[in-house]
């Protein structure tokens, strides 16, 4: 075989080999790059399980601390006529664990708003008079600790008790009150009616009183 032949052939040869050489790098490189992916998706999805594990302790923490805190106001009615003497308390009643923000309270009287207990009272007895014969609490901006209860309206005036344990009975006097957690979580509750029934809703916040009671 001529020295041409020959050279000719080691050229061959040489380019074949870098042609291999080049497939397996190829080969290599793909690999890396396979196995890369890999492990990117796997990151990924590890710290997408991270965030969701992350947000559901969260949540589960502020409901936690949400519940160490929570407060809870019944309006409580008691009232008695023995014949001779009569009496209407209404209190309010933190029953709950945590401090109630008290923020408004209103007064409807046969559905109309009436504008607080002094207008209300007038239309049950114009000579009824604060202080002398019934006797009220502001509730506005006040504080109900935990166990915390607050008389909030009563009468010993014999008069007036039946006349406002009258419109009790009759659903004629409806009483709203709204207060929040420290967390800022806001209720609106009623006055209980004459079944008992006393409903609460929850609201992002309380609605402003056109008065202060």
């Amino acid at each position: 075989m001529s020295d041409s032949a020959n050279k000719h052939e080691d050229q061959t040869i040489d380019t074949r080999d870098l042609k291999e050489s080049m497939i397996e790098i190829e080969s290599r490189f793909l690999k890396i790059a396979s196995i890369q992916t890999i492990l990117s998706v796997a990151a990924v999805f590890t710290g997408v399980i991270a965030l969701y594990a992350a947000l559901v302790e969260s949540h589960a923490v502020r409901k936690q601390t949400t519940a160490s805190v929570w407060p809870y106001v019944q309006a409580i009615t008691r009232d008695n006529d023995n014949g001779e003497a009569a009496y209407v308390r209404i209190s309010l009643n933190n029953v709950g664990v945590g401090p109630a923000k008290m923020q408004q309270l209103e007064v409807q009287y046969k559905g109309q708003d009436i504008g607080g207990w002094e207008p209300f009272i007038a239309q049950l007895d114009k000579t009824a008079k604060l202080g002398i014969n019934y006797g009220k609490s502001d509730v506005q901006d006040r504080v109900l600790a935990p166990k915390e209860t607050l008389l909030l309206f009563q009468t010993d005036e014999y008069k007036l008790a039946q006349l406002l344990q009258k419109a009790i009975a009759n659903n004629e006097l409806a009483i709203s009150y709204c207060y929040c957690s420290i967390f800022d979580d806001c209720w609106l509750k009623h006055l209980p009616d004459s079944s008992g029934n006393q409903p609460i809703k929850e609201v992002d916040q309380c609605p402003t009183a056109a008065y202060s009671l």
